[in-house]
């Protein structure tokens, strides 16, 4: 379960914010989210590889298999979706979300806040 959870969750991030890039340009997008999400992703995947990699000179056999499988299931999941996850979204990509279209187009942001002096 801990194996599927760490290598899900890198592509996650960058599905989701490939999902969020307004417009019809799917390399764009690809672009755009790993602009966006991309060095959080790898600086997790570091710090989490980091935490692991003690472990990899350990003597003792659980250890040493556990630390194993980790650092596999955190290199292969961040190669994953750092690299062939936008490789494929740039290609077969789904369209953004309508809120990501609309946020585009408008002027202000919803999220901006307004100062209003009397």
């Amino acid at each position: 379960v801990l194996a599927v959870g760490l290598s899900i969750d890198y592509s996650a991030h960058v599905g989701h914010c490939f999902m969020l890039k307004g417009g019809d340009d799917r390399n764009n997008r690809a672009l755009e989210a790993l602009a966006d999400i991309g060095a959080a992703v790898l600086s997790g995947a570091m710090s989490t590889f980091l935490a692991v990699v003690v472990l990899l000179f350990s003597k003792s056999y659980v250890f040493s298999i556990l630390s194993k499988q980790f650092a596999l299931t955190v290199g292969l999941g961040v190669l994953h979706g750092l690299v062939l996850l936008p490789v494929l979204l740039s290609l077969l990509g789904p369209k953004a979300f309508d809120a990501a279209d609309k946020g585009k187009n408008d002027e202000s942001d919803e999220n901006d806040l307004e100062l209003h002096v009397e």
